[in-house]
């Protein structure tokens, strides 16, 4: 409980949680028809099914976890978005994106950022892979998870509005690509 002020200068008791800040990360895979990264006529996102414990069921996820060093961040959000994507897919980004930013609500302060992975590779270090986190790995065709998405098949709504937005941007980037 913390002492928070209105705007009216009352000083009142209010229940805040605090969370460590977060990243997301919605990976594509293209199949390079048009260059190292093309406009997304033919790719894939990679998702996640994930089973979690709390809800005693497999659930659709994006790659995603805490910023390591909780309060005290020891790494940017970036860093983070590529450390999570290879943990979570065994794969890293040439290029991720920052798509946008959260803050949380009125009863949770709370960072979370959103990324778009593309020019995904898989390197050739063994990665460590988290024996408590049961994850499966997914290539959805692009349209399949906008329809999903669209139809709040996805639990996370942040994440069915970012597939929904990245979609939308690589329908408009194939309309200007055709001009």
């Amino acid at each position: 409980v913390d002492k928070v002020q209105l705007p009216n200068g009352e000083i009142i008791d209010k229940e805040v949680v605090d969370r460590i800040s977060g990243v997301s990360i919605l990976p594509f895979l293209d199949n390079g028809e048009y260059g190292e990264f093309n406009d997304g006529r033919n790719g894939k996102f990679l998702l996640i099914k994930q089973y979690f414990p709390s809800l005693d069921k497999h659930v659709w996820k994006i790659p995603g976890g805490g910023i390591e060093g909780g309060f005290n961040p020891t790494e940017t959000p970036k860093q983070a978005a590529q450390r999570e994507l290879y943990e979570e897919t065994g794969y890293k980004a040439k290029t991720l994106n920052l798509y946008f930013e959260t803050h949380g609500s009125a009863t949770v302060r709370h960072h979370n950022s959103y990324f778009l992975a593309t020019e995904l590779y898989k390197p050739k270090e063994v990665r460590n892979i988290d024996e408590n986190e049961f994850i499966e790995v997914i290539e959805m065709e692009r349209e399949k998870a906008y329809e999903m998405a669209k139809n709040a098949e996805f639990q996370n709504h942040t994440f069915s509005l970012m597939i929904i937005k990245a979609v939308d941007q690589m329908r408009n980037l194939q309309s200007f690509i055709k001009k």
